[in-house]
């Protein structure tokens, strides 16, 4: 699959509000948000958050994530990954991890990427670990 990407614009977030398919996969991409996610809660969240990226297919948006955290050349996490559901298991979830890893590398000058991932989330444990976080 041929994935691009791009910095967050203000006619994603509709299209990114609609990925989560209820309570526990908001929880898992925004445990502070609330079901159904909005397009307010997301403009709120990316006040605090660094370099909000959506992975494109087709010119689609289909996933996001973005990074917090920062410490100057020490460590950042990344923070509020989701694939649309259409598009899970087809390569979207690692272009865009991996873009996000060269992302803290390369533009934040950080040694380490961590997450929060919770324990309830085990695809998600073994995503993040296998795709090198």
């Amino acid at each position: 699959m041929n994935f691009t990407f791009r910095t967050l614009e203000p006619d994603d977030h509709p299209i990114i509000c609609k990925f989560p398919q209820n309570e526990l996969e908001l929880f898992s991409m925004f445990p502070a948000g609330k079901y159904p996610l909005t397009p307010e809660q997301i403009v709120e969240s990316v006040k605090s958050r660094l370099n909000p990226t959506v992975v494109l297919q087709d010119k689609t948006v289909v996933g996001y994530a973005n990074f917090y955290g920062l410490e100057e050349n020490a460590k950042c996490f990344l923070g509020n990954v989701i694939v649309n559901p259409a598009n899970r298991g087809k390569g979207a979830s690692v272009a865009l991890v991996h873009e996000m890893i060269r992302q803290a590398k390369v533009e934040l000058k950080v040694g380490r990427l961590q997450l929060i991932c919770h324990n309830t989330n085990i695809t998600g444990l073994l995503f993040y670990k296998k795709n090198g976080i």
